[in-house]
């Protein structure tokens, strides 16, 4: 069958739904329809030839078979909302098959087949069935579907005009009878709708409008046109508020056909309409829309693939990567592998939603108390709330300025300490193994004072230093902190030592020779251009503070089980059940029987990162920190 004929008329004018929603005040709605996109894509090499193997799994939000996937996103609320969801889905994916070497395209031989679907908020169709039509005592039923109905029969006589200007050809639409549900499906068929009505068929009333076969394109990195589903949006904002079709004419003007292609000309008096009706109600961002597809003087045409447009995809798409943080990146792309449905609530506050559970910076979930997170970088008051829990903790002192300092060094004289900022981790944090003269002590003090930050002093425990990662009180991860260091080879200077180390592992924080790794040396009567023996360990630093070039060593599965018992009662003890919680354990192989000297406190972190936990000692491949935390997710909210 030939394709739809255009409407000869474009309105300006409010129809009676039109009027109650402008009278009302409820011309919001139009920035809070939800909006879910569906694309067909599938997994390649660099050439461009389809996978035998694919990487993933299907599950709520992604299907698969075989290389192909069905990308589905969540429903969102607002175009735009819609629009970042799947460039976030699509960074996603290419990010986690650029670790293979592999890429995302469309699926050539379904292009035509990607999918989008619109649904009314529940709370204005009530609103404005209360407000405007419950006295002409219409059942809300039938009200909701005739509001329905009006959307899916403008959205199927505009398609051919959305069609031609995104220089797509007319499909053969079979037209159903959109004037009521019942007629729609006596008359719906198997072919191609333009307009889909889910829920019509099953007589419970309309759900959700589907509009089929939309093309994709390696165009753009999320593999559908934005400006396209910007125009449908808007066309549908229109539709909604301007008259339709009166039943007595549908015939008529259903039956009125062209032949093939729609006119140019035809796309510009209803983009010209549009821009006149949103000037007339103050549809500022319709105007600027209207603009830019008046301006467009042909088709929007589709780039073919090639591996130039592969690797400007994978590009854009590891910038639209960047705007998650990395735990959530990393959390997102376990729930993508494993088929676990997730979505982006907040990309700017790191705020996820993983199988329906919000999770905030891949680790704080709705469980903790909002105190605790606040107070988890406060050291000192933390550890005082610990101690209360009968939780051993290392003496501390608050340092605010250099005469405080000078008046607690008599008190702390002869023993070992360490020097570091009261409420965040820097780089100038100091370990005295043994007890530091005056000077000394005074230096330490005032490389943290001179940054702004209070100084807190804290005896020193001998022993390991570990962080645990703990998710709903189950300790996801334990890793022993070693500070900085290079191995003797007999020939080469430390200096040396450190120069091709720092070549040899280009993914680590480099490891630094600066002024306080100098002073570490002294103290072990070395220097940068000593020589140390085959074989022969040097710390350039005591502390194992974060982007001081520490290596971490997994433990978890050789702690006694009673040192992880200890660390969630830490954690739980300042109203938290995810977090980091740093220890110093001296012997993690035998018992922990709360004698004095086998385990110390040190501090927590409400949004510790996966990445000391994945990049380990002795592990080849780094540990997947995301799958660990997904599974329990999971497991914990199926136990509820």
């Amino acid at each position: 069958m030939a394709a739809i004929m255009i409407r000869e008329e474009w309105h300006v004018a409010l129809d009676e739904i039109g009027k109650q929603i402008v009278d009302n005040g409820l011309l919001m709605v139009l920035k809070n329809i939800r909006w879910q996109v569906q694309r067909h894509l599938v997994v390649c090499d660099r050439a461009g030839n389809p996978v035998k193997e694919n990487p993933f799994v299907s599950g709520e939000t992604l299907r698969v078979n075989g290389p192909k996937l069905t990308a589905i996103t969540y429903p969102t609320i607002g175009i735009d909302a819609g629009i970042t969801a799947v460039r976030r889905q699509t960074a996603l994916l290419q990010q986690e098959l650029a670790q293979q070497r592999l890429l995302l395209l469309p699926d050539q031989k379904k292009n035509k087949g990607g999918t989008v679907r619109l649904m009314l908020p529940e709370t204005f169709l009530t609103e404005l069935y209360e407000r405007g039509f419950q006295s002409m005592e219409l059942d809300y039923g039938v009200f909701r579907d005739q509001i329905y109905m009006k959307l899916a029969q403008g959205l199927a006589l505009h398609r051919v005009v959305l069609s031609q200007q995104w220089g797509q050809e007319s499909e053969n639409w079979q037209l159903p009878d959109y004037r009521t549900p019942a007629r729609y499906v006596q008359s719906a068929v198997s072919g191609k709708m333009p307009v889909i009505l889910q829920g019509a068929t099953q007589n419970q009333g309309i759900s959700l409008l589907e509009l089929p076969g939309w093309r994709l394109t390696s165009k753009y990195p999320e593999m559908i046109a934005p400006m396209m589903l910007r125009t449908l949006a808007m066309v549908t904002g229109y539709v909604l508020l301007t008259p339709g079709v009166p039943p007595a004419e549908w015939d008529n003007v259903a039956c009125k056909v062209q032949e093939t292609a729609v006119s140019p000309a035809q796309c510009i008096r209803l983009w010209t309409a549009i821009e006149r009706f949103a000037l007339k109600y103050g549809l500022v961002d319709w105007q600027g829309l209207c603009r830019q597809l008046l301006a467009s003087a042909a088709p929007v045409a589709d780039d073919e693939w090639s591996p130039k447009v592969g690797a400007q995809l994978q590009q854009q798409a590891d910038d639209l990567a960047a705007t998650l943080d990395s735990n959530s990146q990393s959390l997102a792309g376990a729930a993508l592998r494993q088929g676990v449905a997730w979505q982006v609530v907040d990309a700017s506050a790191g705020l996820l939603r993983i199988n329906g559970r919000l999770v905030k910076n891949g680790v704080i979930t709705q469980k903790n108390q909002a105190v605790g997170v606040a107070l988890s970088s406060d050291k000192d008051a933390v550890k005082r709330l610990v101690a209360r829990q009968a939780v051993p903790v290392l003496n501390g002192w608050v340092v605010t300025n250099r005469h405080a300092a000078q008046e607690l060094y008599p008190y702390i004289q002869g023993r070992a300490l360490t020097v570091k900022a009261a409420q965040t981790a820097v780089m100038n944090t100091t370990v005295f193994r043994l007890a530091p003269r005056q000077d000394e002590f005074m230096t330490a003090i005032n490389r943290i004072l001179v940054t702004g930050h209070v100084a807190y002093v804290e005896e020193v425990l001998p022993g390991s230093c570990y962080r645990a990662l703990v998710i709903n009180d189950q300790i996801c991860s334990l890793v022993e902190r070693i500070p900085a260091n290079v191995v003797g080879d007999g020939h080469r200077t430390i200096q040396e030592l450190v120069r091709v180390t720092n070549q040899r592992y280009p993914d680590r924080v480099p490891l630094h020779l600066g002024k306080l790794e100098r002073e570490t040396l002294i103290r072990q009567g070395l220097g940068p251009t000593s020589v140390p023996s085959r074989g022969t360990q040097v710390f350039l630093r005591f502390d194992a503070t974060n982007g001081t070039g520490f290596q971490t060593r997994e433990v978890g599965s050789s702690v006694d089980e009673s040192y992880q018992r200890i660390i969630v009662q830490t954690l739980n003890a300042v109203g938290l059940h995810d977090g980091g919680v740093d220890v110093i354990i001296p012997n993690i192989y035998q018992p922990y029987t709360q004698k004095p000297g086998q385990f110390a406190f040190l501090g927590i972190h409400s949004t510790p990162q996966y990445g000391m936990h994945e990049r380990v000692l002795l592990q080849p491949t780094p540990q997947d920190i995301a799958g660990k935390v997904l599974a329990i997710l999971c497991k914990s909210k199926s136990s509820r």
